[in-house]
């Protein structure tokens, strides 16, 4: 009988150092040999790092080495050779949600208390994948559900366990339907059988901490006939804190062990956020590096490593993720979930990700004749002008609206192409719309990005076939799709100086100097994943991997990794205070082990007062890699409007990049009316009601509010169709209910001699306003006549809400600063009562000394809001007031402070007075442009250039 062996290394050299010399001893050159062997180690990346290091060891004495089988546990159980009959993550899924699908949930009322009322296929995957997902847990223990129903047959939820049985029974039904193994049972089964492959003598365990039960089983087969030899890293004075098959007993390194960790607290640093960590690890890694030790650096954290690739970076290392980047991240990806979920979702905002697509724009702009920057612009206008509720929708009223008929085109071209997904055959779907996409485009395959490409389009179809092969067509093919989205890219490892390895693969990481980042409780130990159906307890008792062992695996992986660096000082811990999304994190619980009068120390250093957490390396208030620096242009206005004048005013810099640069921000996200299409839309429906003779003059509320409602209604009916989106539905009774009001407010205005003369009135060059020597432009609202008095009123329509009334939006309380600022000192005036008060607007001013010089022959002229907010009860006419008592009264005063104020800003608009910027504004369309400040985020004027 063969025996198995179990070896203790000692923690002064390397895991991979010692592996290599294990398989390499007694070897003096030529060709070492190791077909004899079955070597496991713990993962697929260990797999690759031991074959590296053992053929450049081999070459360094110029021979080769011939290493078929290096295996992780997994492959030991699943060998290559049986991997075809074995069915796949996606065959699963299929399988679970078929028989989801099939099921009829009424009997099993303990397992599906609150069935859903329709069993689509989404809610199938998605439970699917909750019973995949633990049958493969149970299977890593070596059972099944019908097992783990028959032990806890007399426990409170048996009944939920007897239904899960049922559904196990008919799943594997359904897979030996499809001639295919279940995994879960294939590897029971080589447990059992633990087969080799031919010529194999022994097997020899590297370093394996957590050996699955599974796993265990086929090693003990494996012992009655073969040689086994495991390793531990760790000195032979610490066998009794591992078992027979080299893992960590609970006993010796679980939280009632006693641990004292040989890492003292200045190796144990805090960082408050995701960068901070980085820096800080590039930092430490420097150090090091300068005190002559090779080094590596790793997180625990899989979150961090997008942070740590790029700050390493951007210090000018070479980085590389063996990680990798996940599939979903490529555009091609994108392209088939966004076309196949628009398909089979037909609401409009399911097709705007698939339209906005690079790729697509390209293809349809191939086929249609019309350049993408051209859809692009056409589709968001479209967007914002219509809102449609579907597709048919958006096809329909861009075939009426004449500004949008080349993007009419296009939709027509993207509808015919989506029936490609009606095909019953996944897989010919999937092919002839990638051809749709892709047909016409040329690839290098010796380009990284272009590679990944053809790694895709052929995983794609292969995915395809799956779905076919298992009776599933089109509209399964999104079970696919989130299996393509889990395929890692195959990056190229190349020359890199740092590598990112995960918690797990750094036990075999040589370099004396390691920085681990992301040491935090949530990850180290961290929580065996929660399972709705099998809670820790449950584990332990069934013999799964649980929290005590991950806690014993962990404690020794970092006491392992701690020992082997401990006469270099050469490892450090770092852990962050929040993560990515600000949450608070602990450090991890492995660190506190220490001697009880070293824990005050411990606890200190680990919860840090808040007032000195703060380390040297802490983020600076703002981090930019670059400052913007635009092109200095003149502003070459000829007219002025008060629209321009209220933007200079708020902000000279913002001016400079909306009304000189012509910078404005593209919403494509809305999903309702904005303030401004609410507004345009009441001005749209209030100047064609100022210009019907029939009603204008109405004193009869009913009969002005029946006008105005029929007038909204053709309106809104032939921009957003004849059923709009419900949000939008909304705000268009919102605004019918506005128009009622007003409607009353308008028959007590006519009823006080007021008479409309015009509405939306142009202030052209031949009235002669001038502001600053140029032109002065702009459109009042309306301006009414009293027929008693002779008096003119110019009113602006204010759709939100203008509580502060006209003078309060005009005008707000100089501060001592402002007086103080040459800036915006020009700004200020003071008041009836020698107020200091600075100009905001000047819009209702300007436009009365406009309307003077139109109507010289009005007695006097007055200004008023004309308020229809969507609270009805705030809908009315607010004037600017004349003989208050206190106040900003309105005076000729007060016009001419307007005037020369407006006649200061526009000679800075004409001189190129852009700077310095206002620091905060209540509404920034540039906020994150800016970064909420323009002046840490854009040059100083003198560094833009010169005028072009």
């Amino acid at each position: 009988m063969a025996e198995r062996k179990i070896n203790f290394w000692n923690w002064d050299k390397a895991v991979l150092t010692r592996a290599v010399a294990e398989l390499m001893h007694g070897w003096s050159g030529g060709q070492l040999d190791l077909s004899q062997s079955v070597i496991i180690v713990p993962t697929g990346e260990a797999v690759r790092r031991l074959r590296e290091a053992l053929a450049v060891a081999a070459a360094e004495k110029d021979g080769a080495v011939i290493a078929p089988f290096v295996w992780h546990p997994e492959q030991a159980l699943i060998q290559a050779k049986q991997a075809n009959d074995i069915a796949s993550a996606l065959t699963e899924r299929l399988a679970w949600s078929r028989v989801l699908m099939e099921a009829n949930l009424a009997d099993f009322a303990a397992l599906f208390p609150n069935p859903p009322g329709e069993t689509s296929i989404a809610w199938a995957a998605s439970v699917a994948e909750t019973l995949r997902s633990l049958r493969h847990t149970l299977g890593a223990g070596g059972l099944a559900i019908k097992d783990v129903a028959r032990m806890f047959a007399s426990q409170d939820d048996a009944s939920r366990w007897s239904d899960l049985a049922l559904l196990e029974e008919a799943y594997l039904k359904i897979i030996r339907g499809w001639k295919m193994k279940d995994a879960q049972e294939a590897k029971r089964h080589a447990a059992e059988q633990a087969e080799l492959p031919a010529g194999v003598e022994r097997v020899i365990v590297f370093a394996v901490p957590d050996a699955p039960v599974l796993f265990r089983r086929w090693l003990e087969k494996v012992s009655a006939s073969c040689e086994v030899q495991i390793f531990v890293h760790a000195p032979e004075s610490g066998r009794a804190e591992f078992d027979p098959f080299g893992a960590p007993l609970v006993t010796a390194w679980g939280d009632e062990a006693g641990l004292v960790l040989p890492l003292n607290e200045e190796r144990m640093h805090r960082a408050p956020g995701p960068e901070d960590q980085a820096r800080l690890a590039a930092s430490l890694l420097n150090e090091m590096a300068s005190r002559g030790l090779s080094v590596a650096s790793g997180s625990a954290d899989p979150a961090l490593n997008s942070v740590l690739e790029g700050t390493f970076s951007a210090g000018g290392a070479r980085v590389f993720n063996p990680a990798s980047r996940a599939a979903r991240q490529h555009v091609l990806v994108q392209v088939l979930r966004d076309g196949w979920r628009a398909k089979h979702q037909p609401a409009w905002r399911a097709w705007l990700p698939f339209l906005r697509q690079h790729d697509v724009l390209d293809a349809v702009g191939k086929e249609t004749g019309i350049m993408p920057g051209i859809i692009l612009d056409q589709l968001d206008k479209f967007h914002a002008a219509h809102l449609p509720a579907t597709l048919e929708d958006a096809l329909a009223l861009s075939k009426t609206d004449d500004a949008f008929q080349q993007l009419h085109v296009v939709l027509n071209t993207v509808a015919a192409r989506s029936e490609l997904w009606a095909h019953p055959s996944s897989a010919e779907a999937v092919r002839t719309f990638l051809e749709w996409i892709y047909g016409a485009r040329e690839f290098n395959s010796s380009a990284e990005n272009h590679r990944h490409y053809g790694e895709l389009f052929s995983e794609a179809l292969r995915l395809a076939d799956e779905v076919d092969a298992a009776g599933g067509g089109a509209e399964w093919f999104g079970l696919a799709l989130d299996a393509l989205e889990e395929s890692p890219l195959g990056d190229v490892h190349g020359a890199a100086d740092l590598v990112l390895y995960g918690w797990l693969e750094l036990l075999w990481e040589p370099a004396r100097g390691l920085v681990i980042t992301g040491m935090n409780d949530a990850h180290v130990p961290g929580i065996v994943v929660k399972d709705p159906f099998l809670p820790d307890k449950a584990r332990e008792s069934l013999g799964l991997s649980c929290q005590k062992q991950r806690r014993a695996r962990d404690a020794y992986l970092l006491r392992a990794m701690s020992e082997q660096r401990r006469a270099d000082d050469g490892l450090h811990v770092i852990f962050g205070h929040v993560n990515a999304d600000g949450d608070a994190m602990r450090p991890s619980r492995l660190l506190m082990d220490c001697e009880d009068k070293n824990l005050p120390a411990r606890v200190k250093r680990l919860f840090p007062n808040e007032n000195s957490a703060v380390p040297s390396s802490s983020r600076p208030r703002r981090e930019l890699a670059f400052a913007l620096r635009p092109e200095l242009t003149p502003w070459k206005g000829v007219s002025v409007s008060a629209s321009d004048l209220k933007s200079y005013l708020a902000c000279p810099f913002r001016f400079y990049l909306a009304k000189v640069l012509r910078l404005k921000e593209v919403e494509t996200g809305q999903r309702e009316l904005s303030p401004i299409d609410i507004g345009n839309m009441m001005h749209d429906v209030l100047k064609a009601f100022a210009d019907c003779s029939e009603v204008k003059d109405s004193h009869h509320a009913k009969d002005i509010g029946d006008w105005l409602e029929s007038n909204l209604e053709k309106r809104t009916m032939g921009r957003y169709g004849p059923q709009p989106l419900f949000s939008v539905a909304l705000q268009i009774e919102s605004m019918r209910q506005r128009l009622r009001k007003f409607a009353e407010v308008q028959a007590g205005i006519r009823g006080e001699g007021w008479k409309i003369i015009a509405a939306e009135e142009r202030i052209t060059p031949e009235w002669d306003i001038k502001m600053g020597g140029l032109t002065f432009s702009g459109k009042i609202d309306r301006v009414d006549k009293n027929e008693k008095t002779g008096a003119l009123r110019v009113i602006d329509y204010k759709t939100s809400a203008a509580s502060k009334g006209p003078a309060g939006g005009h005008v707000k309380k100089a501060s001592h600063s402002d007086l103080e600022n040459e800036h915006v000192q020009w700004q200020c005036f003071d008041d009836s009562r020698d107020k200091p008060q600075r100009w905001s607007d000047l819009q209702l001013p300007l436009y009365a000394l406009a309307a003077a010089a139109k109507w010289p022959d009005a007695s006097k002229v007055d200004a008023a809001y004309l308020c229809l907010p969507a609270a009805v009860d705030g809908i009315g006419l607010k004037e600017w007031v004349r003989d208050a008592k206190t106040g900003v009264l309105w005076n000729d005063e007060l016009l001419k402070a307007a005037k020369y104020c407006a006649d200061e800003a526009v000679r800075r608009m004409s001189a190129g007075v852009f700077w310095p910027p206002t620091e905060k504004l209540a509404y920034d369309d540039f906020a994150d442009l800016l970064l909420d400040d323009a002046a840490v985020s854009v040059r100083p004027p003198e560094e833009w250039g010169t005028f072009a």
